[in-house]
């Protein structure tokens, strides 16, 4: 895992990982029951959302059972991951 700390990560609790096996050992394995799928259903790029006008990708996302879910990520947030 990269000890690099961005910007993001300031605000954020971000892990980087350098493969899925190393997520694996780390333990981040999602699986049910713990975790459930969510379908995406549409991706939505507003380019002016936040008060600064930066732009936002917000996903619109439906679980299994009906239930509607929204979660965005900004500009900034995808410009900081690191390479």
């Amino acid at each position: 895992m990269s000890d690099k700390i961005t910007g993001v990560q300031q605000y954020l609790d971000i892990k980087v990982c350098e493969s899925p096996s190393e997520a694996t050992q780390a333990g981040y394995f999602y699986r049910p029951p713990i975790y459930l799928p969510l379908r995406v259903n549409q991706v939505v790029v507003v380019q002016q959302a936040t008060m600064e006008g930066n732009s936002t990708v917000d996903f619109i996302c439906e679980s299994e059972s009906g239930q509607k879910f929204v979660f965005m990520v900004t500009r900034a947030m995808l410009e900081m991951i690191p390479k």
